[in-house]
């Protein structure tokens, strides 16, 4: 029966779970880990990726989760400490809090130990709420084994020992004198962690810690990245190659290329070894990694795509320059952002990048600037540009003590932010100055959105117009959103009708295939099976997902490699770049 059970109730394969319980064994603690990561995507990722938070969904999966520990019971019955992460964001109210009292409740003997990012931006707040006996702040690879081996030694004076912890004393909770960090030798000497993702993919990490200290990021480690040694990253990629399921290796640190001369020396020997053919290499990145004396570091990106790097997320955040400058310290400008991209796709390094909605000081038509060219790059496959997101700001960063002080802080239902007591947990979201520009983002927050997409084009028209009467706006930008507007509803009519295609076409091959008159008599001879009528909709739907799929592969590529996509179409759909008259006719009508 082991002494630690750990809980990812996160999306992702839990990397950071798998190193802390690697950390308990090492020190002698037993552990096992509950991992819910595949039940969280298949819930709730689906509706955040919307934009939108789905109440239903989260109280679904919260039940399905009980569900899992209640067939655990009999062993978390008997363990003596139970770890959970908490980040600091809304979802946590609605989904690890609810999980946190049930264990709490349920399983009373078992002491509840908190970690992750919360800690490092609210403790007291997320400690009491979530009905936690300790908690971690900081790096929990040292501290967590030496709390749970000094509370099992039963010495008190122990425990007030170990760097990081926070407890409760008299009924009040006593805060760390200093996070817990692990010291730049220990992380240099760390073993490499692989968690082990479906479709052939593995994440890890071969360094801690940001350089950039962006105003909205809650990194607990500022500064100049330390790394785990060359030989041990290269050791640990030798050995996953007698996995032959393991196809792509994804490195989740903060900044890869942060360290231009540290990134060239480590993929040359990667590439000396043969070990870019054996992989391809996806990682985050931020613009200012692809630039060299103010320009394109072209160079940089082919020695990229020779050591086999296929896809980037990148921190751009912005695509106007006034919102760099707030978000970023202007360390970059929006065209030198868009100029990487497109050095990176000409390289043949696929791109996404995060996005921002906007901070204090950002105006209406720095907004619209910033939205219309992500959205023009993506609706263009140029690149992925994920939904910019209106900024949540954090308790122990300058710039929510800014955002206080303008009245810029408000919740996630667009009321004021008033949940300054320590032991609050409401979230606090930065909301523009600019009058115009905060009633956008205020209806988005009362109607639970966090985030502005493509389906948003109409709203920007109007508040371009409003920018127009009141000479904010930059020239010709509503011309440009209507235009826009335009092309995404006609993306809109072609999700909307295409499928109908498809199932126009799937209920001819089964008249034919059942030998039924090809008219009207066969169609609805066909159609008064009930069953049959459900499995070709689903059926139509599948095949025209997977069509607007490989077209939008079809549209990024040119020449003989376009040619063969459209023929793959072909041969799989029957359909390639144009759609048969059937579409065009429903789409008349």
């Amino acid at each position: 029966m082991p002494d630690v059970v750990l809980l990812n109730l996160s999306p992702y394969r839990p990397l950071s779970t798998k190193v802390l319980a690697r950390s308990l064994v090492k020190a002698g603690v037993s552990c096992s880990v509950l991992d819910f990561s595949d039940l969280e995507r298949k819930t709730v990722s689906p509706n955040l990726a919307k934009g939108t938070y789905a109440p239903s969904k989260f109280g679904e999966f919260v039940e399905k989760v009980k569900k899992e520990i209640d067939k655990e019971s009999k062993e978390l019955s008997k363990v003596k400490f139970i770890g959970i992460s908490f980040y600091d964001w809304e979802l946590e109210k609605h989904i690890t809090f609810p999980i946190s009292h049930y264990l709490k409740k349920n399983f009373p003997s078992a002491l509840l130990v908190g970690g992750g990012p919360a800690f490092n931006t609210n403790p007291k707040g997320f400690f009491s709420a979530a009905r936690l006996d300790y908690a971690i702040a900081g790096e929990g690879e040292k501290a967590f084994p030496a709390l749970v081996k000094a509370i099992m030694s039963g010495d008190k004076k122990r425990i007030g020992e170990v760097e990081g912890v926070l407890m409760r004393k008299g009924g009040r909770i006593v805060l760390p004198a200093k996070k817990a960090m692990l010291t730049r030798e220990e992380i240099e000497n760390s073993p490499i962690t692989f968690a082990k993702e479906a479709s052939g993919r593995v994440v890890t990490y071969t360094e801690r810690g940001c350089a950039n200290a962006c105003v909205f990021c809650s990194v607990p480690r500022k500064g100049k990245p330390v790394a785990l040694k060359d030989e041990t990253i290269i050791e640990g990629i030798k050995e996953l190659s007698d996995l032959k399921y393991i196809k792509e290796i994804h490195f989740a640190d903060d900044q890869l290329f942060f360290d231009k001369e540290r990134t060239m020396r480590l993929f040359n020997k990667i590439i000396a070894l043969g070990l870019n053919k054996r992989f391809k290499f996806s990682g985050l990145a931020t613009v200012d990694s692809f630039l060299k004396n103010g320009q394109v570091d072209v160079e940089f990106i082919r020695f990229l795509k020779r050591a086999n790097f296929s896809q980037l997320s990148v921190g751009t955040e912005a695509l106007n320059d006034a919102m760099l400058k707030e978000l970023k310290g202007g360390r970059f400008t929006a065209i030198l952002a868009m100029k990487v991209n497109e050095a990176l796709r000409s390289a043949g390094i696929s791109t996404a990048h995060f996005m921002l909605a906007g901070g204090i000081e950002t105006r209406g038509k720095d907004f619209l600037e910033s939205y219309y060219r992500g959205l023009v790059r993506g609706m263009k496959h140029r690149s992925d540009y994920f939904q910019p997101a209106i900024v949540q700001a954090f308790r122990t960063s300058a710039y929510f003590d800014k955002a206080k002080k303008e009245g810029a802080l408000f919740t996630q239902h667009g009321k004021p932010f008033k949940g300054t007591g320590n032991r609050s947990t409401t979230a606090a979201f930065v909301v523009p100055k600019d009058p115009a520009l905060r009633e956008v983002f205020l209806k988005a927050l009362r109607n639970g959105k966090k985030s502005f997409n493509q389906y948003d084009v109409e709203t920007m028209v109007d508040l371009s117009k409003k920018l127009d009467a009141l000479g904010q706006n930059s020239p010709g930008m509503t011309r440009r959103l209507q235009k826009q507007l335009g092309v995404e509803l006609s993306h809109d009519d072609r999700a909307a009708n295409l499928w109908h295609n498809f199932f126009f076409l799937a209920i001819k091959r089964e008249i034919k295939n059942k030998g039924l008159p090809q008219n009207s008599k066969g169609y609805t001879m066909l159609m008064a099976d009930e069953a049959m009528k459900q499995r070709l909709m689903q059926e139509a739907k599948y095949s025209a997902k997977k069509y607007s799929q490989e077209r939008q592969r079809a549209e990024k590529l040119k020449g003989i490699s376009r040619l063969r996509q459209i023929a793959k179409m072909r041969n799989k759909f029957g359909v390639g770049m144009e759609l048969p008259d059937r579409y065009r006719a429903i789409r008349r009508k």
